[in-house]
């Protein structure tokens, strides 16, 4: 099917449900595939760099639980 036919073919499936469930999963899918973003080549070295260190136990981790703790302190400041 050619992608002229499949959007076509969407559009029409679209128009008849009226699962509001079925039309976020729809939207949610599109939303996520026509987003992009710009990451530097620098940026992209870092993060697989500090991924590796990580998945080697070389950088600690924060639970969120440890988180909420710190920050519901600083709030109360």
């Amino acid at each position: 099917m050619t992608a002229l036919a499949l959007k076509k073919q969407i559009h029409k499936a679209i128009d008849l449900t009226s699962d509001e469930s079925i039309l976020e999963a729809v939207y949610t899918i599109l939303n996520k595939t026509n987003s992009s973003f710009d990451i530097s080549d620098h940026d992209l070295k870092l993060i697989e760099s500090r991924k590796k260190q990580f998945l080697k136990g070389e950088l600690g981790s924060v639970s969120l639980k440890d988180i909420r703790k710190k920050a519901s302190k600083q709030l109360k400041k």
